[in-house]
């Protein structure tokens, strides 16, 4: 949802976000950034003489991938820490035994093994599992899908509040 916090407006999504409220601040976020690119250029067009309009736009090209490059990796580390942080948090509370939970808090393969668009998420975490455990964690895998997803959604939100707050 949306919040007042330390004189701003925050956006915090959550794992039960609905998909419409998603697509609202992506247009929201796209209208406001969308505009501005095609202004920077324009700008610096007009603050050069004609001779130097290619090397002024290449320029700002340059530029402008250079910060997309710093700005992913900035964002990426953040959203890649906050996800191994709040793991073991969220699955605790969607309630996941601690033994296991742990499993998720170092990273590593556990994680990098849970990549991937449209699968279904508990399955590929019940294969993860060997043969002779896994009539134990069946149980557990909607309270781990439903962790995973609140973890994700928090990494996620921390990302775009970087996002907001640098744009």
């Amino acid at each position: 949802g949306v919040a007042w916090t330390e004189g701003a407006w925050i956006y915090t999504e959550a794992a039960d976000t609905p998909a419409p409220v998603l697509w609202a601040w992506q247009l929201l976020a796209g209208i406001g950034i969308g505009p501005t690119l095609a202004i920077f250029t324009i700008i610096v067009q007009n603050a050069v003489p004609w001779q130097k309009l290619g090397a002024a736009t290449s320029n700002l090209t340059f530029f402008r991938q250079i910060g997309g490059s710093v700005g992913l990796a900035i964002t990426g580390t953040v959203f890649g820490t906050r996800l191994v942080e709040e793991l073991p948090t969220q699955l605790a509370a969607a309630g996941v035994p601690p033994p296991i939970a742990g499993q998720f808090a170092t990273g590593g393969a556990a994680i990098d093994e849970l990549v991937g668009v449209g699968g279904d998420l508990g399955a590929q975490i019940l294969a993860q599992v060997p043969a002779a455990f896994q009539d134990a964690i069946k149980p557990l895998i909607p309270a781990i899908v439903q962790g995973i997803h609140e973890a994700f959604s928090i990494a996620v939100s921390a990302s775009f509040q970087i996002g907001v707050v640098t744009t």
